[in-house]
């Protein structure tokens, strides 16, 4: 091995090699996460795919159903409508007063609880007849036949092992077990719902034969209300009699009580409490209204005393003045003393007329003052009387509060017997009132329940309902199988359609290659020139046309290796026919680059790959022309190597391409498949890209990662996938595209 060779090697590994190949389209960066989710058109292909397993699933299901219906007992619903009031009016104050506000929701769920209780089944029990508890032991029905079998195969399995009595036998022999049996067959029978956002109540039961079921459906109601009115009864016959005994202890307190108080108004001598004290109450309050008439008077009186004693000339006081004997005198003394002045005056003092007038004055003047000497004497006189009637009103008092005072203890134990009598009074009369409410009461039943509709026997059964059975088991299956078909598509580890692999790899779809069978495998690798219209050929050709648009010039790229992830997934012969198809349009070379099993033949005698890249051999030496292509040369592997992995990593394969891409324009190299050897990743970096084939149907979706991952790593461009070998029907089936003669 030279040492330059061995430094352009680890220079061609380490830096980024330039190429005059630049791929169009999406350019796939190495972070896009593969798997990316379908369309809805790949969620329809999925289900057309799996659509028989589908149908499978659905039909399945369906029979099952139908086959299920067919064998259950028909079942009749009777629906019984109950009106319940969580609160209803209340008519007797007795109950009135007992009666709190009910929880709504709670009360429902009680009242409902009650329905199904076993207190009302076995009322139920009780008033059936025997005909309908056989008919609820043994309904009539259409599997009567197979009932019947299978009863008679256990009895003599039992029989023969021995295991004693069956049940129906120990039912007969007992007749408590089979009543407990029947109460709770009623108990299980029935379902009890209340209708949204109202006080209806249904009361629903399932029985084998119409009439039945409406007969025990209204039985049921008729025991709840009959249950509820029976305990409201025995209620109120328990509040009767404690009430009751109450009222005979409150009797022998109330007539105790009379007879105290009688005894102690004997031995008193008293009246009523109440009279006493009306007769106390009316004398107190009269001699206290006229002590203080009195007393007013006797201030009044003292203060004309006190003026009259106080001033200088009593005949100016108001009481003197206003005297109606002193006022005329008074008016007739001024008078008197006016005609004086004028007499005086006219006649002189000592003519008789004013010795008249003077007179006349005189004696006017001396009966005004003893008028006012008396008026005087009576201001004292009534002064004295007003506090002489002041002092007999107080003592009057004085005299009439001892007296109360003397009395009190007599007239406290009075009302305190007559209190105690009527209280005893009181009690016996609430309580004589209550017990005549409480047993009017007890009479009225329950009066927040009624039955507002009572069941019909139905037309139809309500079970099996055989639309919402099937309905169900076609909905539920159908949902079924498509989680199962996904399932399936989810664990399928091979590819149907080049799109598939596209899309998990996330690498360009260069197109699928039809399987074909031939009585002549030989044929095979030319089958794109000896049969031009066939399927094959127009996919081949749609492969070429996708590698020469893919060049923003149009050229496509010059030279491509054609591997694949595993060995027998058909590159040679993809690689041998897309060069035939390619030698249509220009000069193209097949290189066999598989040095290990080759697909040209391997009893040439002539030089080949190794001689030409090792310059043992010109080019003209090593290549030689197609016999059916003109345009189509072929370089076999040459010499047998021992290493060939020691070959590609030490000779001058960068130099021996390139004299190659001088004289042809396309360029396609067979070589190894990916994960067998590393051959590959040495040629891809000479190359322009890589066509990767995958076989379909075959090739595990974790080989085909693999090897993209591995071409990745030596930095080898992948131009995209072909899908080999594919069954075109499949290809259909799972929405890949179809080639054909147009």
């Amino acid at each position: 091995m030279s040492r330059k060779r061995s430094n352009q090697l680890l220079e061609l590994r380490s830096e980024p090699r330039p190429t005059a190949y630049s791929p169009l389209g999406p350019r796939w960066s190495e972070t896009t996460q593969p798997g990316q989710e379908a369309g809805l058109l790949e969620y329809l292909r999925v289900l057309i795919r799996h659509r028989l397993l589908i149908i499978g699933v659905v039909t399945t299901a369906l029979l099952a159903a139908l086959s299920y219906g067919l064998l259950q007992t028909p079942l009749y619903q009777g629906i019984t409508t109950v009106h319940m009031q969580a609160n209803p009016p209340v008519y007797v104050p007795a109950l009135r007063d007992l009666q709190t506000l009910a929880d709504t929701e709670m009360f429902y769920v009680t009242q409902m609880d009650i329905i199904r209780s076993r207190a009302v089944a076995e009322r139920v029990a009780q008033r059936l007849t025997p005909e309908q508890r056989e008919q609820l032991h043994h309904p009539p029905a259409v599997t009567n036949y197979l009932t019947s079998l299978v009863d008679t195969l256990w009895k003599q399995g039992r029989d023969w092992l021995d295991l004693g009595e069956s049940d129906q036998t120990a039912l007969a022999a007992d007749p408590q077990r089979a009543h407990r049996a029947l109460v709770k067959q009623i108990q299980n029978n029935l379902n009890v719902i209340r209708r949204k956002d109202s006080e209806l109540v249904e009361i629903q039961y399932y029985a084998p034969t119409p009439e039945l079921a409406a007969r025990i459906a209204n039985l049921l109601a008729e025991s709840y209300r009959a249950t509820q009115v029976d305990q409201r009864l025995a209620i109120s016959k328990e509040v009767h009699a404690w009430l009751s005994g109450q009222l005979n202890k409150l009797a022998a307190n109330l007539s105790g009580a009379e007879r105290a108080l009688q005894q102690y108004k004997e031995q008193e001598m008293l009246l009523d409490s109440k009279n006493l004290e009306q007769i106390k109450s009316t004398q107190l309050s009269g001699l206290t209204q006229n002590l203080l008439e009195a007393r007013a008077e006797r201030m009044r009186a003292e203060v004309l005393y006190q003026q009259v004693q106080d001033a200088d000339s009593v005949a100016a006081l108001s009481a003197v003045l206003n005297n109606p004997v002193i006022q005329p005198l008074k008016m007739q003394q001024g008078t008197l003393r006016a005609k004086l002045e004028n007499l005086r005056t006219h006649y002189g003092e000592n003519a008789p007329k004013v010795q008249a007038i003077r007179a006349e004055l005189e004696s006017t003047s001396t009966r005004l003052h003893q008028e006012i000497d008396r008026a005087v004497t009576s201001i004292r006189e009534q002064y004295e009387e007003a506090k002489q009637r002041e002092r007999q009103l107080e003592k009057a008092e004085q005299e009439l509060g001892e007296g109360v005072r003397s009395r009190s203890a007599e007239a406290l134990q009075l009302a305190t017997l007559e209190r105690e009598v009527e209280t005893n009074r009181e009690l016996f009369e609430a309580f004589r009132d209550r017990i005549k409410e409480i047993g009017l009461a007890g009479t009225m039943g329950a009066t927040g329940i009624q039955i507002l509709d009572r069941s019909l026997a139905p037309n139809t059964p309500f079970s099996p309902n055989f639309p919402r059975l099937l309905g169900i088991a076609g909905v539920l299956s159908l949902f079924f199988g498509i989680g199962l078909a996904f399932l399936l598509e989810n664990l399928r580890r091979t590819f149907h359609t080049s799109q598939a692999v596209g899309q998990r790899l996330q690498l360009r779809d260069l197109g699928v290659m039809p399987r074909v069978r031939l009585q002549r495998p030989a044929t095979l690798s030319r089958l794109a020139v000896l049969e031009p219209e066939s399927a094959f050929t127009e996919a081949l050709g749609s492969i070429r046309a996708r590698l020469q648009v893919s060049d923003p010039n149009g050229t496509g790229p010059q030279l491509v290796i054609v591997t694949s992830a595993l060995q027998g997934e058909g590159k040679s012969t993809l690689s041998n026919n897309l060069a035939s198809s390619y030698s249509q349009l220009g000069p193209t070379l097949l290189v066999d680059a598989d040095l290990r099993h080759p697909s040209l033949s391997s009893s040439w005698k002539r030089a080949g790959l190794t001689e030409f890249v090792l310059g043992k051999a010109p080019l003209r030496a090593c290549i030689y022309r197609d016999n059916i292509s003109p345009n189509l040369f072929v370089i076999g592997k040459g010499d047998t190597l021992v290493n060939p992995l020691e070959f590609f990593a030490t000779a001058d394969l960068a130099g021996a391409f390139a004299e190659l891409r001088k004289h042809f324009s396309k360029i396609i190299v067979d070589t190894a498949p990916v994960l067998s050897v590393s051959d590959v990743e040495t040629l891809g970096m000479y190359t322009d890209g890589a066509v990767l084939a995958v076989k379909a149907g075959k090739t595990p979706a974790e080989a085909v990662a693999e090897a993209y991952r591995r071409l990745q790593e030596a930095h080898v461009r992948v131009l995209g996938i072909i899908l080999t070998q594919a069954n075109m029907g499949e290809v259909a089936r799972y929405g890949g595209y179809i080639y054909g003669p147009y």
